[in-house]
């Protein structure tokens, strides 16, 4: 994923895990929950060259694919101190 800020872009890779939502057919809960730095330093940008650090995320996907998704996803990035 990357983010692009006002101060520079922060770029995260790691793999997400999807469940389908037992209430709401055809929906998912999505989550990024790393036990590892995530934040790329070498694709970082601007205020965020360099830094280390690790994304989360926990969402909530559904729709009517291809024709309508919708993604409400919260994201947390926590960057190592310099």
């Amino acid at each position: 994923m990357t983010f692009r800020l006002p101060e520079g872009e922060i770029v995260s890779h790691d793999l997400m895990s999807v469940a389908p939502d037992p209430l709401h057919p055809g929906q998912i809960h999505a989550g990024i929950h790393p036990d590892k730095a995530t934040i790329l330093p070498e694709r970082g940008t601007g205020a965020s060259a360099g830094r280390t650090g690790r994304l989360r995320m926990a969402g909530w996907h559904g729709g009517t694919y291809p024709a309508m998704e919708t993604f409400d996803d919260f994201y947390v990035i926590e960057l190592d101190p310099r």
